[in-house]
């Protein structure tokens, strides 16, 4: 997720107010607290654009938003590293991928591979297939280019759909796109993921809305939650697809800790007194796994506890553009054995 263009949106917006703004400074009196609400042209640079775009340009984006928003704690230490490491990537792309289009699309997925199905002319293709390996820790992650991947995901046969290597050390990836081989010109373009076919989340708040359906992940026949953080990175590919992001941070230092997830939306802007105010909704996200359902609502609290105890929803330092209107806690608890969630929420102090 790119936010340049946003903050540089916001830097030409100031500076075309500077007349405006210095002729306020010529008052000899102010006469109270002066605001006008503006409207911001705000430009989001999703993954899902980037996917349609071409696959190079997502596996540059994939690899920024990784680096930029995941931190090394979302890549846990278990009795099997390498696989963990694989997990929090496999899961991310699960909750990036579930808002397809399902009357469009189909999605396959197994330990290591995420293949994406397309209803064409009737006929269910393979268009994309995703590839995540976890190498062992003799390779160094600056000697990976295009062919180290392509036999370390062992694309060694041509393919007439497209594929994605992901190779993971953890924060850092490396990622490539291998094109389909064999097809025509109509398939260039029926191999597209259409940026039109997700639904994208208009909040964080909707995102909640969404994990109370009863059917809201759709890949249990295949995959299962295993650890927290599998349903942590699976939320943070959920919120991959939310509008108007100004900022989104997975297990950031933030008061006493580190919560789970951190986001801010662009609520609306004003100019008080001559100076550009943004105003954002904070939303902190805190997760917990239960083995079985007796104890989801106990987890939930231990969450929303979490929260409040270590100061997670007060201890941020906003910008001098930046400022809080509302700042939300949301505790999560997962049952591994239903997949049922119990859902806490407590509004927090403004920063």
């Amino acid at each position: 997720m790119n936010y340049k263009r946003f903050y540089l949106v916001l830097f030409l917006f100031c500076f075309s107010s500077m007349p405006n703004i210095l002729s306020m400074g010529k008052r000899e009196k102010p006469v109270g607290r002066i605001s006008q609400t503006i409207e911001i042209d705000f430009e989001q640079n999703f993954l899902a654009q980037a996917l349609e775009q071409n696959g190079n340009k997502f596996c540059e984006e994939l690899e920024e938003f990784v680096w930029n928003h995941f931190s090394y704690y979302d890549f846990p230490d278990s009795k099997n590293i390498i696989r963990a490491k694989q997990r929090s990537i496999i899961f991310f792309l699960l909750g990036f991928l579930n808002r397809l289009d399902d009357s469009k699309y189909q999605i396959r997925v197994s330990e290591d591979s995420i293949l994406i199905k397309k209803n064409i002319n009737r006929e269910l293709r393979d268009i994309l297939e995703f590839k995540i390996i976890s190498p062992d820790q003799n390779i160094d992650i600056d000697d990976i280019n295009s062919e180290k991947i392509k036999k370390l995901c062992e694309f060694n046969e041509p393919a007439d759909f497209n594929r994605i290597g992901i190779i993971c050390f953890g924060k850092r990836i490396k990622c490539n796109y291998f094109d389909a081989q064999n097809i025509n010109i109509n398939d260039i373009e029926n191999l597209k993921i259409k940026f039109n076919d997700f639904k994208l989340f208009d909040s964080p708040d909707s995102v909640i809305s969404f994990l109370k359906q009863k059917n809201w992940f759709k890949f249990k026949n295949y995959i299962n939650f295993e650890l927290e953080k599998d349903f942590h990175t699976f939320f943070l590919g959920l919120l991959a697809n939310t509008e108007k992001i100004v900022s989104l941070s997975s297990n950031h230092e933030n008061g006493n800790g580190r919560p789970d997830i951190v986001i801010k939306t662009l609520k609306f802007a004003q100019i008080i007194d001559g100076k550009v105010k943004l105003f954002f909704d904070k939303y902190v996200f805190e997760f917990k796994v239960s083995f079985d359902d007796n104890n989801l609502s106990n987890k939930m609290r231990e969450a929303i506890n979490q929260i409040s105890d270590k100061g997670y929803g007060v201890a941020s330092v906003s910008r001098n553009i930046l400022k809080s209107s509302t700042s939300t806690g949301y505790g999560i608890a997962l049952s591994l054995e239903s997949l049922k969630v119990s859902i806490g929420k407590k509004d927090l102090k403004k920063d």
